[in-house]
């Protein structure tokens, strides 16, 4: 194995530690916005914020799996 390789391996496996740590993190996060939204329209308040800010929570956790799914494919290229 080239040299390049193993600092590309080393290089994708702490980018992957970190989206790893991104994907946990972002579902602590939709956990607590999913049962802040339910609290607001449980208790009769306008949650349509709160629901804009899961909105853009979903969509940051899936631009994170995506970016684990990549880099685990990249890991696998390289062998």
């Amino acid at each position: 194995m080239r040299e390049v390789d193993v600092i590309d391996r080393k290089m994708l496996r702490e980018h992957l530690a970190m989206a790893d740590r991104h994907v946990g993190e972002g579902e602590r996060n939709l956990s607590e916005q999913r049962a802040l939204v339910a609290e607001l329209q449980r208790d009769g308040h306008d949650a349509w914020l709160a629901s804009k800010i899961l909105r853009q929570f979903e969509a940051l956790q899936a631009a994170f799996i995506e970016d684990c799914d990549r880099l685990r494919k990249e890991l696998a290229q390289l062998g």
